[in-house]
């Protein structure tokens, strides 16, 4: 199965099923302008044609760091469907 739409799948039950509203709560991992890596907790918004879409401007820390190197992560704990 296309890894974005199983994705897609568990995401729906999870917000389905949560009793917290966040769900879409994430660790979104950069390499950091010093090299070393950068871990900060985002919230997804959509999943848009294969992509994860967050927010924040391109001049933040986050934005620089992703201009960059595009080799990022996404980390979610889902408690409820342990995922």
């Amino acid at each position: 199965m296309d890894p974005i739409k199983l994705f897609t799948k568990w995401y729906q039950e999870e917000q389905h099923l949560c009793n917290i509203k966040i769900p879409s709560a994430c660790c979104f991992s950069t390499n950091g302008l010093d090299g070393y890596p950068n871990a900060r907790f985002v919230s997804l918004k959509e999943v848009l044609d294969g992509r994860f879409i967050i927010t924040g401007p391109v001049s933040s820390r986050k934005g620089r760091e992703i201009l960059k190197s595009t080799k990022t992560s996404l980390s979610f704990w889902w408690t409820v469907t342990e995922r």
